[in-house]
């Protein structure tokens, strides 16, 4: 599997709701992508859209929820919530060497 280098930002945000990250280093990962939705209300005119996508890391790898992973070419993408499956598999009981994460545009 080829994977590309993500840069990792994480931090909190300051009183107003934005968010304040810091570069917290690379991972290697793969996206998985989903769909994109228009982001503006029904009948809306803007121009918004939202990709979302699974992102594919080793098992292990440091990212945590609204963690920000940032592209080579610039795009940057939210982490929401926990890893998607970390534990063995029901039947066969082998545990992967990939967790997946949800992650959304930014």
């Amino acid at each position: 599997m080829v994977t590309e280098t993500l840069t990792v930002y994480r931090g909190d945000a300051d009183k107003y709701g934005n968010p304040n990250k810091q570069d917290h280093g690379t991972v290697q990962g793969v996206f998985a992508w989903g769909t994109t939705q228009p982001t503006t209300p029904v009948g809306g005119r803007g121009e918004d859209a939202s990709t979302g996508a699974d992102l594919f890391v080793p098992t292990g790898t440091d990212l945590r929820a609204r963690d920000r992973v940032k592209r080579v070419n610039g795009d940057t993408y939210r982490i929401v919530g926990q890893v998607q499956w970390d534990h063995p598999h029901p039947m066969t009981n082998r545990t992967s060497k990939w967790v997946a994460y949800w992650v959304v545009s930014t």
